[in-house]
């Protein structure tokens, strides 16, 4: 038979264990879990896009945005900012209670910016975007989702001198980093990164066809059409052949000024400047084999300098025609 004191500290322990057991989901409060963020749906509707700027980076639009959201200490139209654009006016607002809904919306005229991506001008597409965020809370606090439902066009928007392809709606997540103290001297500076939510309207364009291609061009495959047609003046003619080859270069650079003063300052090399410098380079090698077919002629060489010019009208011909062939591949 075990002992009284032992059986009397067996019985303690084991309620000490079964008061502990009870505890545990006691001290588990709910002040101490994560919450969840407020969950805010956005959609937008476009009235017009207009307005496209390639060379200053720009274009306006015309649109309606709306919000849905339950909790009630949100305001989320009010603190909705415009992240790539500014915002030209705003009209239309309505807040209102639609069951257990809040439904607020505005119609909002903003330009915004866009750097495109010009390498295959004038053969380009962008993606024109809206993008909106919270100004005030993080995505701990709210978070957005699209009304993929209602989002989307309207059927007579035009672009001019673009073709829309599609459009579509999506929802990221924007990390800023935030300085605490900008004038720390510690080697590593104390800083703090804030994720936002973003919703983020896309419109896809593109050139239609190739029409404004060839009215870009036309003037300089004609120019190097001209310099080509130098080699079949004879040699003796010095003027008027040479008249061809300064004529076509002064056109050239002529349509390198005009398309240049269509885009924006940027340092990489588009598919319009690649066409170009081939046709600068052939029309500047068609002065070179003027110059020394002439030379032939006066050296009393006429069958060399004849033959001459039928070689360069061959192969300088093949030589531009793998030239554009490259700049369509390169670009």
């Amino acid at each position: 038979m075990l002992p009284p004191t032992f059986l009397s500290a067996l019985v303690s322990q084991y309620f000490s264990l079964i008061l502990a057991l009870c505890l545990i989901p006691a001290l588990q409060t709910p002040g101490h879990a994560t919450p969840k963020p407020a969950v805010v749906t956005v959609g937008t509707f476009v009235n017009q896009i207009y307005g496209v700027d390639l060379k200053n980076n720009s274009f306006n639009v015309d649109f309606y945005v709306w919000c849905r959201w339950t909790d009630d200490s949100l305001h989320p139209l009010d603190s909705l900012q415009l992240v790539n654009g500014r915002i030209n006016s705003k009209s239309a607002i309505t807040v209102k209670r639609v069951g257990d809904l809040n439904v607020a919306s505005a119609r909002i005229a903003a330009t915004i910016t866009k750097f495109g991506n010009m390498e295959r001008f004038p053969l380009d597409k962008h993606e024109l975007t809206i993008e909106l965020e919270d100004g005030i809370a993080d995505s701990k606090s709210l978070v957005y989702q699209p009304d993929s439902a209602y989002i989307g066009a309207a059927e007579d928007v035009r672009v001019p001198g673009w073709t829309i392809s599609r459009t579509a709606p999506s929802i990221t997540a924007h990390r800023y980093k935030v300085r605490v103290q900008p004038d720390t001297t510690s080697p590593e500076e104390q800083s703090t990164q804030a994720l936002f939510s973003r919703y983020v309207y896309s419109t896809f364009i593109a050139r239609p066809g190739y029409g404004r291609f060839v009215k870009l061009f036309l003037g300089l495959f004609v120019s190097v059409l001209v310099a080509y047609l130098a080699f079949f003046v004879r040699p003796r003619d010095l003027s008027p052949r040479v008249g061809l080859g300064t004529g076509a270069i002064f056109a050239v650079a002529a349509t390198s000024f005009s398309i240049n003063g269509m885009l924006p300052e940027s340092a990489s090399i588009t598919m319009a400047d690649r066409l170009i410098m081939g046709a600068m380079t052939y029309v500047a090698t068609s002065i070179l084999g003027t110059i020394c077919s002439v030379q032939l002629s006066y050296q009393g060489r006429e069958d060399a300098s004849m033959r001459f010019d039928w070689l360069c009208s061959r192969i300088l011909p093949a030589v531009y025609v793998s030239l554009l062939t490259y700049c369509a591949v390169a670009s």
